[in-house]
């Protein structure tokens, strides 16, 4: 929880139990000490002021919204304000932002309309695995799912599967020799976008040439009504490897072309 971004009044007691415990909430008296030292607020440590304080401030956080007009002020000593502290973030981490997605088309046109699940997971850092899933329709661009303030130790190395899962009640589909043999089903293309932003922009993982049609394991399934069909990749391609910067934004974008026949 952070400082509120605005509001009728900022609590010093409450900035304090943010720098000290990166939750804005009232100030606890004698577990954190019976003063709030504005001087440590700002200055950290627990001395220095003109009361010593009942706790020991951490240093600021850098990654925190305002971080530089509170640093500055703190360098200076003076002109402590409470208004300097709307939207401070003493848990912010310096990261960068991912952006994924999938977008499944049909090439012969046979199911454009209905709806497909475009999965993927991408395995390394910590958490040790991002998952995507979005449903959408053949044809159509799903938005990015982002994720924000990712440590830049924390690298996502490798894809551990990439693909599509579909059933609509009415297919529209021929019926002949279904099943799940690949002749029904397969990947026509697959293409690794580059997103015009960041620039140059960052868009690690296997290129397209290294997602060949034939890496897809098919799996379907008949039902009532219609039908189950899961199509993945499962050995993406080779790790990747890529530097990460803070305030980086890196893309993992394709799109795959299925066929029906």
């Amino acid at each position: 929880m952070t400082v509120p971004a605005s509001g009728s009044t900022l609590s010093w007691g409450s900035i304090a139990m943010e720098r000290l415990d990166g939750s804005y909430v009232p100030y606890t008296t004698g577990t954190k000490g019976n003063n709030v030292p504005v001087y440590n607020i700002f200055k950290a440590g627990s001395t220095g002021g003109g009361d010593t304080a009942g706790s020991t401030y951490p240093a600021l956080a850098t990654a925190s919204p305002g971080y530089t007009n509170i640093n500055a002020r703190a360098t200076a000593g003076t002109l402590f304000s409470a208004s300097m502290w709307w939207s401070y973030n003493q848990d912010a981490v310096a990261g960068y932002t991912m952006k994924r997605r999938v977008e499944t088309s049909d090439s012969t046109g046979t199911v454009t309309g209905d709806s497909v699940d475009n999965q993927f997971t991408l395995s390394g850092g910590s958490p040790t695995f991002l998952s995507y899933s979005y449903l959408t329709t053949f044809g159509s661009t799903p938005p990015f799912t982002t994720t924000s303030n990712i440590p830049t130790s924390n690298k996502y190395t490798t894809f551990s599967s990439i693909g599509f899962g579909i059933s609509p009640a009415n297919p529209d589909l021929p019926q002949s020799g279904f099943g799940g043999f690949f002749g029904d089903w397969g990947i026509n293309s697959v293409t690794k976008n580059s997103p015009s932003s960041p620039s140059p922009a960052l868009n690690p993982g296997p290129s397209a040439a290294t997602i060949g049609v034939f890496n897809y394991t098919i799996f379907s399934s008949r039902g009532t009504p219609g039908y189950t069909v899961k199509n993945t990749l499962s050995s993406p391609g080779n790790a990747m490897s890529y530097s990460i910067s803070s305030g980086d934004t890196v893309f993992f974008d394709y799109e795959q072309s299925i066929y029906v026949n």
